[in-house]
This record gives C-alpha cells, structure tokens and sequence, in this order.
C-alpha cells in the first residue's frame, strides 16, 4: 500500500518568490504558448500565467525538481506524453492550479521518482485526467474553494480529500483512495460500501445521511476502492459495519487535546470517542489506521499509540509520547509555523520539516532513511537514533547531539560514542562551532567536569572521547554532550553512567602491591582463562589486563614477592 499524506497538499498553496531556475512562461509575454518537444529539464520550478499555456507534445517529456504551478488562468495541456517530478522524499514536487486555470492530460504517464507527490486545486481551478498512469509513486489531490476534478480510465488514480465547496467526479478508474471531509456542523450516520469494486458511489449536499457536506463526488465502475473519514473539528460521525482504510483527525481550533491507547488495523464492535470538538462512533467497524492533524492554534498530546501518521502546521503544537508512527498512513512532519515533539517514540516513516516549523526528537528512533529539513525550519535530534545521515535543504538546520550510556569499571579508560554534528542546508545562517563532553556526580550533577574539550570536528556517530576513570569513586555519573552553534544556548544532551568497583583487587598475591608478581599470575589465568577476572564479565581477557596496569607499581618488587621467589 502507498502511504498517503492527506493534508500535505494544504501547504503548497502559499508561494514564495521566484527562484533564479525557475521556468515562468508568461511572464513577459502574456498568453504565451509553449510547446515542449523532446525532454526538457527544469531544476526549479515551473509556473504558467497570464492566459499563457504550456503544451506537451505527443513522446515529450518533462522533468521537474520542483512544483508546477499555473497561477491566475494559465493552462498545462499534455497528451502521450511523460511528467518526471526528480524529488528526493516524499510531497517535495507538486501539481498546483489556482484561479481558473487548468490541467488537461490525456495518456499521460506522472513519474513520482518512487515518492508521493501532491496536486492542489484552489479557487475555480480544473483538472480533466483522461487515461492518465501514476507510475512509480502517488498522489495526493487536495480540493480547496471550488477546485474541481474529473478523472477517467486512470491507473493508480491516487488519494483525493476535498477541503472546499468544488467537484469530483472519477470513473472507470483504480486504486482510489477517498475521504469523507467532515466540516464544522457536519454530521453523518452511516454504512459505507465494501472497499474493492464500486459501481456507483454519491455524496453531495442531498445526501440524506450526512448534514452540512459543501461539496459533490460521484464515483462510478472504479476498482480497489478504499474509505477513509477526515473529521474536522465541530464534526460528528457515526459508522456502521463499515471498513475504513483511514481515520483521520484533524483539529484546527484553539483546544487542548489528549489522545491515548489508540492502535492501527483495531475491531471496534462499539466505541465512541470526543477528542476536543471531533466526536466518534464506530459500530461493528474495523479501522486500518489512524491519522492525527494538529492545526490552528491546537495543542494535541498523544502517548501510548500506535498511528500511521501525523502532521503538524499552522502554529500548532504537538506531544508524542512513547508512541510509534508506522508510516501505514503517511509520515510524521512539521510545518509552518508547527512545533511537533517525539519523546521516546520511533517511526518507521518519513520525517520532514518545513516552512519554520520545530521538530525535536528526544530519545527516539527515526527509522526511515528520509529525514529532511527544508525552507527556514529547525530539526533538534537529542539522543535519537538514525539510520542514515539526515538532509538539510534551502535555510533549514539539523542539529544532532547523541552521547551513549557508559558503564565502566574503575580504572578504566573507556570510549564514550555519540554524535556532534549541524547539517546545514546551503543558505543557513547558523554555523557548528564545537562541542565539548563532560561528566558530573550522581544523575543531577551541580558541577560538570571535562571529558573532551572543546573540538571543532564533527561526529557522524563515533567516538566523542575516552573517560578516564581511575580517579573516580564507584558510583552513578552523568555524562553532558554541549554542541556550540553561533545562535543562542548549546544543544545539549544527558546521559547516564556508572562507574562500578573491581569485584577482584589487582593484587592478585596479596603482598600489598600491584607488581610484576600480579602480572604473571594474570597472564597464567589469561592463558588458562580462570582466577584473573577483575571486572567481573566472566572472562580474563585484556580488560582485566589495562585494570591491573592502571594500578601497577613500577618501582622494586618486594623481596617476599613472588617474582623475587621465582626468580631467586
């Protein structure tokens, strides 16, 4: 199954400025017309405007690393020819229509580079897809104001969630995925057909079992359809024998939220939630899974959950506590102007951050190898795990502080892991300056002392520095990664360490001294591996050998020593 980014597309309808590899056609010239034969490559953006057009000939191909957005009137017509969007994760290229302008493709191939991608129709905007194929990822159409859509013959037709008053229309179509948005004042109280083959399939503002439904869909003869539900705050919904792909909540409005115990692929014979101002009923119903949208001025917490995505924007903040993100719905991300926490939490999905949105990891485990910052935003990872090297784009930061627990023995020098690291996007303003490693007493130390000083190379996950602790008491220490950058206060991270007593004192002969009269005893037991254990792991090996060098007294053996018998 894809996974599916429903609101993603909420985002690209805000444009920035025009970037020096940006295509515009129309600009200068208004009602230009356009016609791409061959390939043509854009390592940028493509925007249409001023009733300008831009044809794509039958065998042509266009290659795009951005979005292409037609502003105003403008139009984009294509026929047997291919659309390659070249983005390295997930909704990073976009189909965008505003105004009355228009998508016409007939016998088109949309290639997502393995990635979703999003299509967004805001003001009157159209789009007609006749026999259109989406080969090699997905789409997600988002329907805002009066955007409309009609679809026909389409392969890996995609997600569609209308957030306006506009129209869709699909048939003879597969793999559909289609949301039930739930607006302010809606209520609904139905039994949804199964998924798979549907014939005929209505909803629209003379629906008699939903209330408040602004806007009309028709589906007829599409193959592997799939439900999912959007409820929106001030939304109610009652679901009958019904089987849901997703759920997702979307709040929007100034509430505080708690969410807990939820899991994906659940049997609900009779459950009813309130989440704020979203109100639930599930009869008889199965839920493959959830998804959670923190908009508006909304402040969501969510522990002990299973999901399959969650998104934060607007200036929105959420909590995710000892939670997983499955990614059987999405991924997790953050925009706008967002703040979205994981704390001792995993997901196995995309992780992005956008706009100048926050995103802090503590603790967690980031299991996709696309973990991406873009535009102005800032990703915190303290003490989180990744399994590749996360990616800064435009101004965006990354900063990651990791130091590992230590247990050692007293008189060990041991190495301490972790990472110091800044991933800066081209154009960040913020610069790595160092970081130092310290330890303190006990778990709340008042006072730290050096482990490393202050180093100006980065670590991608190796060792920080070695801990000296011969001098140390048995006992519990924290260690203190300080990451410097030239904004503020450092990142920093904790964690804990232990320093525990020799279960065996190197003075293996009892004389009073560590002398070479230990050492020979210690190298018989390393040859027999028995009696020479001083750290207690069950062996005699070269741990117990640097244990009792840290403790060997170089001067005179004495004379009743036993390498002065042996030797006498």
């Amino acid at each position: 199954m894809k996974r599916m980014g429903a609101v993603v597309v909420m985002l690209l309808l805000t444009r920035g400025a025009a970037l020096a590899d940006d295509w515009l056609i129309g600009w200068n010239d208004p009602g230009e017309h356009v016609v791409v034969t061959g390939e043509r490559y854009v390592a940028g953006n493509v925007y249409v405007l001023n009733q300008a057009q831009l044809e794509l000939a039958p065998g042509s191909r266009l290659v795009v690393s951005g979005e292409i957005g037609l502003l105003g009137d403008g139009m984009l017509r294509a026929t047997e020819a291919t659309i390659r969007f070249t983005q390295s994760f997930a909704y990073q290229c976009a189909l965008v229509a505003g105004g009355t302008a228009m998508f016409d493709f007939v016998d088109v191939r949309i290639n997502g580079n393995g990635h979703s991608f999003s299509i967004g129709l805001a003001g009157s905007a159209a789009a007609r897809f006749t026999r259109v194929t989406v080969v090699d990822g997905f789409a997600t159409w988002g329907f805002y104001e009066e955007g409309s859509a009609e679809l026909s013959d389409c392969r890996n037709a995609g997600e569609f969630v209308p957030f306006g008053r506009g129209s869709l229309r699909i048939s003879g179509s597969e793999t559909v995925l289609l949301w039930l948005t739930l607006f302010d004042g809606t209520v609904i109280d139905t039994q949804l057909p199964p998924p798979g083959i549907v014939d005929e399939f209505r909803l629209n503002p003379q629906t008699p079992w939903a209330t408040n439904i602004p806007y009309s869909i028709h589906l007829i003869d599409c193959e592997n359809t799939m439900w999912s539900l959007m409820a929106r705050s001030g939304s109610h919904a009652v679901l009958h024998s019904s089987e849901l792909r997703v759920v997702g909540s979307y709040f929007e409005r100034e509430a505080a939220v708690t969410i807990a115990g939820i899991a994906n692929d659940a049997y609900y014979a009779d459950t009813e939630w309130q989440w704020g101002d979203i109100t639930y009923r599930f009869v008889d119903s199965r839920i493959q899974t959830w998804n959670f949208y923190c908009y508006g001025d909304s402040r969501v917490e969510i522990h002990d959950s299973v999901f399959g995505e969650f998104l934060v924007g607007g200036t929105g903040e959420a909590w995710v506590e000892q939670c997983l993100c499955d990614g059987s719905g999405g991924y997790m991300g953050a925009f706008d102007d967002g703040t979205l926490y994981l704390v001792f939490g995993a997901n196995l999905s995309q992780m992005t951050c956008k706009g100048n949105a926050a995103l802090i990891a503590f603790h967690s485990a980031l299991m996709s190898h696309q973990v991406d910052a873009t535009d102005l935003s800032v990703m915190l990872l303290v003490n989180s795990q990744t399994v590749s090297e996360p990616r800064a784009w435009d101004s965006a930061t990354i900063m990651a502080a990791r130091v590992d627990p230590v247990s050692a023995v007293r008189g060990e020098k041991i190495p301490v892991y972790g990472t110091a690291q800044l991933i800066r996007g081209p154009t960040s303003p913020l610069q790595f300056q160092g970081f130092i490693l310290e330890y303190g007493t006990d778990p709340s130390p008042e006072t730290w002392r050096t482990v490393t000083p202050l180093t100006s190379s980065q670590v991608r996950y190796g060792i920080l520095g070695e801990w000296d602790t011969a001098a140390l008491t048995p006992g519990p220490y924290t260690l203190r990664l300080s990451l410097f950058h030239n904004f503020e206060e450092p990142l920093r991270a904790e964690s804990a360490a232990e320093v525990r007593p020799l279960v065996r004192p190197p003075d293996l002969d009892g004389d009073g001294t560590v002398n070479a009269g230990d050492l020979g005893i210690l190298l018989s037991a390393f040859m027999r591996n028995d009696s020479g254990d001083l750290d207690g792991d069950g062996d005699t090996d070269s741990t117990d050998l640097q244990l009792l060098l840290v403790n060997f007294d170089f001067g005179p053996s004495p004379t009743g020593s036993v390498a002065a018998r042996e030797t006498g």
